[in-house]
């Protein structure tokens, strides 16, 4: 996990704090040797009945916030402090190779907004990956925006939180279906979908940007949820 640059937390925000912004600058700062992803879960935690409790009693601590169903909420520091860093690093890193003689960077690009669902409704763990319980089936929506779109950084957290509340809306849309897709919710979006015509590797069906994976997707069995892309320029 450490070869992966996985961001290792104490839950203890003065030190997670300094401990992300070094991280932030190693990646994608002027002398980052290659271009980096950001897997994001700002939940935090798998969805289960035991966190579903956690987060009830963080909804009634937490004025403005509503019960949710099918997600959990986002605890937005991380989230608001990252996108603040990699904003921060990027004009560093323009500064600093437009000083430089064949130099180039990678900057963030793009945010994808990503949501997963389970036509069973079960709510799959590390454990069923470890002990070879697959979902059959494993329904992707994946949402673009760039980079420059998202809001300033007093506005990131409430901009998060609204991603979470159109999640719990279109997995309402996706358990309402039959059978069980994200149609209903590309229309919501005015985005028709063709009809699937092309079968990758026997596994999935890819349409516009909305997808359907099937039979053993275990790259797709922890939930991704917000996917920080960077661009090679």
């Amino acid at each position: 996990m450490q070869l992966a640059s996985f961001l290792f937390l104490r839950r203890a925000w003065a030190d997670d704090k300094r401990h992300m912004t070094r991280w932030t600058k190693t990646l994608f700062g002027a002398d980052a040797l290659a271009p980096n992803q950001v897997l994001l879960f700002p939940e935090g935690t798998n969805l289960t009945p035991e966190t579903r409790g956690i987060d009830s009693k963080f909804v009634a601590k937490t004025p403005g916030l509503t019960e949710y169903t099918h997600v959990l909420h986002p605890r937005t520091t991380g989230f608001v402090h990252l996108v603040n860093e990699i904003r921060a690093t990027t004009r560093a890193a323009e500064t600093e190779c437009a000083n430089r003689t064949a130099q180039s960077y990678h900057p963030i690009d793009s945010v994808y907004d990503v949501t997963l669902a389970y036509p069973d409704g079960r709510w799959w763990t590390e454990m069923d990956l470890m002990s070879g319980r697959l979902p059959p089936s494993v329904h992707v929506h994946f949402k673009r925006y760039r980079l420059s779109q998202l809001p300033a950084a007093d506005a990131l957290a409430e901009w998060c939180n609204e991603r979470f509340a159109e999640k719990e809306k279109q997995l309402a849309l996706f358990r309402a279906e039959e059978p069980q897709s994200f149609t209903k919710v590309a229309e919501s979006e005015g985005v028709t979908l063709p009809t699937p015509a092309t079968n990758i590797n026997s596994k999935c069906e890819a349409v516009h940007e909305h997808a359907q994976y099937k039979s053993q997707p275990l790259e797709l069995c922890f939930v991704l949820v917000f996917i920080l892309v960077q661009v090679k320029m």
